[in-house]
């Protein structure tokens, strides 16, 4: 091949290279995909929506029984717990964290009154109210007709047990926690009538009007005598599980019936006040 030949070759080629390089600058860079955090709403959803996702355990959400925890060991002899607001940024954090599924340690990235006012929030921010409105206005109704005497809370006891089950259930959680922190009321300076100003406004929903102040007011002199009336009105009732028995019997009785008739017909003695019972098993 003679040097021209070559030389237009080497051209070619050149030319080539260049075009091949033109085109791979202009091609885009494939990024790396970033995968967003799992976002799952707690604050703002009812209870039942988080015992359909799972995020309920015995009745409590996940999320409440954590802040609790963190509070139970860190903080029950800290003055003014409840009392003393978080930074409002930080409240807003922890809040974010949580709800995005991560392992967020308490201890470590918030101090307790953040985890304090979180806990408030989170019962403020609940559909309807922890103390549904029609549960709400009957305890009201009873406490101005009785006067909140201390001999009636068998009666506040069966008005509680209207609430839909998770509701009681948290309710019944809360109260118990109250109660651990009023013990140390010395050292935290809460007792059952200042944790009661505290959380009445967040456990009943008082629906703004003419009368809210005096509704609220009352609804927090109840929360005071939850707290202080805590075992007689929530550890000594075994009403919901005996109604829940009760309910269910009759269809428990009516299916072995049917369950007798079908599958394990009988035969009657002849004196008619016998009958010989079936030997098979189910």
């Amino acid at each position: 091949m003679g040097a021209g030949a070559m030389t237009i070759c080497h051209n070619k080629a050149a030319v080539q290279v260049k075009e091949d390089m033109k085109k791979m600058v202009q091609m885009p860079i494939p990024r790396p995909r970033i995968v967003a955090p799992k976002h799952t709403k707690v604050f703002g959803a009812s209870l039942f929506e988080l015992r359909n996702q799972g995020l309920l355990e015995n009745g409590v959400p996940l999320v409440v029984r954590r802040m609790v925890e963190h509070l139970r060991k860190h903080a029950l002899h800290q003055e003014g717990l409840f009392r003393v607001n978080g930074n409002v940024r930080a409240v807003e954090t922890l809040k974010q964290h949580l709800e995005g599924g991560g392992d967020v340690n308490l201890l470590s990235e918030s101090d307790s009154c953040t985890v304090a006012s979180l806990l408030k929030q989170y019962l403020r921010d609940l559909p309807g109210g922890l103390v549904v409105m029609t549960v709400q206005q009957a305890l009201i109704q009873h406490y101005q007709e009785r006067g909140g005497d201390d001999d009636t809370w068998a009666d506040v006891r069966h008005l509680l047990l209207q609430l839909p089950d998770v509701h009681y259930s948290l309710l019944h959680y809360l109260c118990h926690f109250l109660t651990l922190v009023e013990s140390s009321h010395k050292d935290n300076r809460m007792t059952a009538l200042n944790l009661a100003t505290v959380f009445g406004p967040s456990v009943f929903h008082v629906a703004p009007g003419f009368e809210a102040l005096k509704e609220q007011n009352i609804c927090n002199k109840i929360m005071a005598k939850l707290i202080q009336n805590y075992n007689n009105i929530f550890e000594t009732n075994t009403d919901r599980e005996d109604y829940a028995k009760e309910e269910a019997s009759p269809i428990i009785a009516e299916c072995d019936f049917i369950y007798d008739i079908i599958f394990c017909p009988v035969t009657w003695m002849i004196d008619g006040l016998h009958k010989q019972p079936c030997v098979m098993s189910r």
